[in-house]
């Protein structure tokens, strides 16, 4: 009998571990695709972001035309290569067309460009193609071409029509590429035809035609979308993965395919699968979890067997022992859920809070573009977009804090602001996302008498912004009203109502009784067509939770909705400033003459530090990494630098070890000539290290003008 049982035990036990390792390879295969699918989304975007950036200079271009209708055909030529040369793209073309499909380009190799085929007569408002536009030349170029709202007639009879920029493909060849899977995986572009009109590498010649009717006779699916779930997610613009086998093949191959969002176009990678990485936490945790799980069985399996085999006088101490072990284990798997519960969703909230003030920022470049020549108005965007972005680093910064995103928490310390500051800031950012909507935004701020408030500004303002957020993705026209009334008063601490109605679409009463839960949407048929991660109400009510405060919603399908928030703060009688809004001024100190030996590798980086330094009146020289900072300081005389800025992270040699090199070195200068560090570590480990390898100064990154030359004049002899 007892043998018997051992038996049908380990049968039960076979069934049970083969049954889980099936479901066990389902959960890598989906977290292989995940990542898989992210990669080629983020690849997407990106090579969306670079269309989007020719059409807008593309946009620039064409009204820039407008003013050229005095001029000859040279003429116009002549502006556009100055155009083209400020630009400093290789590879870029400028180009005009005329009404009859003649090019003329800012090429100054004197190559002769057409429209490689394409007639006049089929260019749309906007056409985006791969073309061969060079005479007697195979070179392939991205090429845009945009119809001009008014042709412009031009001095010599010649009207223009079209406005047109190529660039050589080499330049999206770099964009399209990723290492993600080392160089194994290969991308493909599918046009509306269904043939692939780019290819990066002709190694998977099966994926050469992306029509699924053609290659499905010489392909098994392994796991994934289906041929059919394919078709049919092509159709409708959404991502799939799939994994298959080539007959004659023994590999298997994930193929995931992204819509784009310019000219319909679709991405299609292609990885086999021994590159497709899927070291995860998740999946970390899913093996572990595994491991433990088949340990389990095992461990069950023989102390039955024991059991009833041996009959075991111990039996009662076994059985103890198996009972602490399934305890203690089930404690561990819950600390592990909920540390990474905590971070998941920490993370989430951050995702959801930086998005509002980049629209914003994004809005008021769009105005800065349409307003090119007002100088006013460009100053007001510029505030605007600084505003924003000061709002933008401080959220960065409290993402990069390594001890509250270990704990799941985001904490700020209570902090003396003006209330007005505050409520104008999220303003300015909430009219960058206006732009373009015929949306106003009315405001009442009239009834605060303490102004001057402490508290967690970093939390009201995210509170307000995510309401005010969405009454601008959910109101198409009319107005978004914004008051804060100061309503009671008692010692220390002022009570304000903040109420924000809008005339948007609205909402079911019934979605009222979830708004506050995470990921909760209210699944009207308007509201599908706005994207929204159902976690900006879960924010607010968390948020509002910590600070103790209150808040309502009131909202009629298709009239609008109302927020109302009531906070109670602590008031304070000392001065405090709205450093949001403040003038940038240089500092007194005059810091022309100076001779700067600038240490950085990243070329944006460079040109922003050397437009400030110039204009400062301060010379300087680059060297782009640690160790040809070392080799220039060494080959210089005394005097010929007054100091060192030095990056940190650098190729070759970083900034550490350049400046221990310089410090030991025999250079007469070497133990006094001031060394600044001037990086994105900003830690205070990093500010630590710095003192520590003998630099005398840390200046964190983005670079601040002001505290740039404030402390270049501490070092100025």
């Amino acid at each position: 009998m007892a043998i018997v049982s051992g038996v049908l035990i380990a049968i039960l036990g076979v069934i049970a571990v083969i049954g889980y390792i099936y479901e066990f390879s389902q959960m890598v295969y989906k977290e292989r695709a995940y990542h898989l699918n992210e990669t080629a989304a983020q690849i997407t975007e990106t090579v969306d972001v670079a269309l989007d950036e020719q059409w807008a200079l593309l946009q620039i271009m064409s009204i820039r035309y407008q003013s050229f209708d005095s001029l000859t055909t040279e003429e116009c030529v002549s502006k556009i290569t100055v155009m083209q040369e400020k630009l400093h793209r290789e590879g870029l073309v400028f180009g005009i067309v005329d009404e009859y499909g003649n090019v003329f380009t800012s090429n100054s190799d004197e190559m002769l460009f057409t429209l490689g085929g394409l007639k006049l007569s089929k260019v749309k408002e906007k056409t985006l193609e791969i073309l061969k536009p060079v005479v007697d030349s195979n070179v392939e170029y991205m090429t845009f071409i945009m119809k001009n709202e008014t042709p412009v007639s031009l001095g010599d009879g010649r009207v223009i029509t079209h406005t047109a920029v190529f660039w050589e493909m080499d330049y999206y060849k770099s964009i399209f590429h990723t290492d993600a899977y080392g160089e194994e995986n290969k991308i493909f572009i599918r046009g509306n035809d269904g043939k692939n009109i780019y290819v990066e590498s002709e190694k998977y010649k099966f994926i050469n035609s992306f029509d699924y009717m053609d290659i499905y006779p010489n392909v098994t699916r392994v796991n994934g979308d289906t041929i059919q779930q394919i078709e049919d997610n092509i159709i409708n613009d959404k991502s799939s993965v799939t994994a298959i086998r080539v007959n004659g093949d023994e590999s298997t191959y994930f193929i995931t395919v992204q819509p784009m969002r310019n000219n319909n176009w679709d991405l299609v990678m292609v990885v086999p699968e021994e590159f497709v990485s899927a070291e995860t936490i998740d999946f970390a945790s899913a093996i572990v979890d595994t491991a433990a799980f088949i340990a389990l069985l095992i461990c069950i399996g023989i102390l039955f067997l024991a059991i009833y085999i041996v009959k075991s006088k111990h039996q009662n101490l076994l059985l103890k022992q198996e009972r602490e072990y399934s305890e203690a284990l089930s404690i561990s798997a819950e600390e592990a859920k909920n540390a990474n519960m905590a971070k998941t969703k920490f993370l989430s909230h951050m995702s959801h809070d930086i998005r509002t003030p980049i629209n914003g920022i994004i809005g008021m470049i769009g105005k800065a573009e349409k307003n090119i020549d007002s100088p006013d108005i460009l100053r007001d965007c510029h505030k605007k977009i600084r505003m924003a972005a000061e709002h933008l680093l401080g959220l960065i910064n409290d993402i990069l804090d390594i001890t509250k995103l270990e704990t799941g928490l985001n904490e700020e310390k209570d902090e003396p602001f003006p209330m007005s500051c505050m409520l104008d800031t999220c303003c300015s950012i909430i009219r960058g996302q206006l732009e373009g909507k015929d949306v106003e935004l009315k405001t009442d701020f009239t009834n605060i008498q303490h102004d001057g408030v402490i508290g967690n500004k970093l939390h009201i303002r995210q509170i307000l912004l995510n309401i005010l957020s969405n009454a601008v993705k959910y109101t198409d026209n009319g107005y978004i009203y914004f008051k804060c009334d100061e309503i009671s008063f008692e010692e220390d601490k002022a009570t304000y109502r903040i109420e924000i109605t809008d005339t948007g679409i609205g909402m079911h009463k019934n979605y009222l009784e979830h708004i506050f839960e995470p990921f909760s949407k209210d699944e009207i048929e308007d509201r599908k067509h706005r994207l929204g991660t159902g976690l900006g109400m879960s924010i607010v009510k968390n948020n509002i939770d910590k600070l103790g405060g209150e808040i309502t919603v009131d909202s009629t399908l298709g009239l609008g909705s109302t927020f109302v928030v009531t906070l109670t703060l602590k008031t304070t009688t000392l001065e405090v400033v709205c450093d949001t809004v403040k003038e940038r001024v240089k500092p007194a100190e005059d810091v022309s003459g100076m001779k700067v030996l600038l240490v950085e590798d990243n070329e944006l980086n460079i040109e922003v530090a050397l437009m400030l330094l110039e204009d400062a009146g301060v010379s300087a020289e680059v060297a782009k990494n640690g160790e040809e900072a070392v080799e220039k300081f060494l080959a210089s005389k005394t005097g010929d630098y007054d100091l060192i800025l030095m990056d940190i992270m650098m190729p070759v040699m970083n900034g550490y070890e350049a400046t221990i090199k310089i410090r030991e070195s025999d250079h007469p200068a070497s133990k006094t000539i001031p060394i600044i560090a001037q990086t994105a570590n900003a830690f205070q480990e990093d500010i630590k290290k710095v003192k520590e390898v003998g630099m005398n100064a840390h200046i964190s990154k983005p670079i601040d003008e002001v505290n740039l030359l404030r402390v270049l004049s501490q070092f100025k002899k």
